[in-house]
């Protein structure tokens, strides 16, 4: 299942991003995009995924 979620703050800010979940599962809970982390958090805004979205959590260690 693919889940569409939005992008909070960091590099990506205001963008989406497809993420790919097990049928039973959340979509993955820490991303790095752009040497950026980002964690899901829940209450995503329209009209993404409703339950999630990331958030920035700082830059990925080198």
């Amino acid at each position: 299942m693919t889940y569409t979620l939005g992008i909070e703050g960091g590099p990506l800010d205001g963008g989406a991003a497809a993420v790919d979940a097990d049928e039973d599962g959340p979509p993955p809970y820490r991303q790095c995009w752009n040497g950026a982390v980002y964690v899901r958090e829940p209450f995503g805004l329209e009209p993404h995924d409703l339950h999630w979205h990331y958030c920035h959590r700082g830059q990925s260690p080198a």
